[in-house]
């Protein structure tokens, strides 16, 4: 077999938001990202579904997890959130806020 191609209308998608759905013949893993519609409010805006058989998502999570080891290893612990969307969102907003001053020349005096 030959090495993967990337077809024609390839695409890379931004995931932050995962749902799970199970079925006696396979697994779906619809991805996408939040946002925010309005000022302090969030939603989940589901972008695809992808559908694997049971033994593809076995391999799947046995490559993800040796993966996650090596990451980890090299990179140090991922920490997880129990935060809601809104808390993430106002999270992430408060942290490219300090990026930004941060990059901001000071104003001469």
């Amino acid at each position: 077999m030959q090495g993967p191609v990337k077809a024609a209308d390839f695409r890379e998608y931004y995931a932050n938001h995962l749902r799970l759905g199970l079925t006696p013949v396979d697994v779906a893993l619809t991805l996408g990202r939040l946002v925010e519609p309005s000022p302090g409010t969030s939603r989940a805006e589901e972008q695809f579904t992808v559908r694997l058989s049971p033994q593809f998502f076995k391999a799947l999570v046995t490559n993800l997890t040796g993966l996650l080891a090596a990451y980890e290893g090299q990179f140090g612990t991922i920490p997880l959130s129990n935060k809601t969307p809104q808390e993430a969102l106002a999270g992430m907003k408060a942290a490219v806020e300090e990026i930004k001053k941060k990059r901001t020349p000071k104003a001469k005096r």
